[in-house]
C-alpha cells in the first residue's frame, strides 16, 4: 500500500511538474494538495473494490487466467502460483 501511495504522489508531481503550474506565495501547499488527491484516489479504489460487481470481476480474472494456464498445460501447482503471483488489473501501474 506504501508503494501505491508513493507512486501516485511521484506521478501527481511529475504531472504538476510537466503542466508548468508555477506555485505562487499565498497558495495551498502544493504537498498539501497532492496527499488529498492521493487520499482520494486511493479511496475511490478501495470504494469500487468493496462493490459485489468488481469482486465478480476481479474474481472472474483470477479464474480466466488459471484456466488459460492449464489450457496451455501448465500444471495445477504452476498455474496456481502464476495466479497468486499475478497482480490484479489496477489504474495505477505497479512498482516491481
Amino acid at each position: 500500500m506504501k508503494r501505491i501511495i508513493s507512486l501516485i504522489s511521484i506521478s501527481l508531481l511529475l504531472l504538476a511538474v510537466c503542466l508548468g503550474t508555477p506555485y505562487q506565495a499565498g497558495a495551498a501547499d502544493p504537498a498539501t494538495d497532492m496527499a488529498k488527491m492521493t487520499e482520494k484516489m486511493i479511496q475511490t479504489q478501495l470504494n469500487e473494490g468493496a462493490t459485489l460487481n468488481t469482486a465478480e470481476k476481479l474474481a472472474t480474472f483470477k479464474r480466466n487466467l488459471y484456466d488459460a494456464l492449464i489450457k496451455k498445460k501448465f500444471s495445477s501447482q504452476e498455474a496456481l502460483q502464476l495466479v497468486i503471483y499475478t497482480p490484479l488489473p489496477t489504474a495505477t501501474p505497479s512498482l516491481k
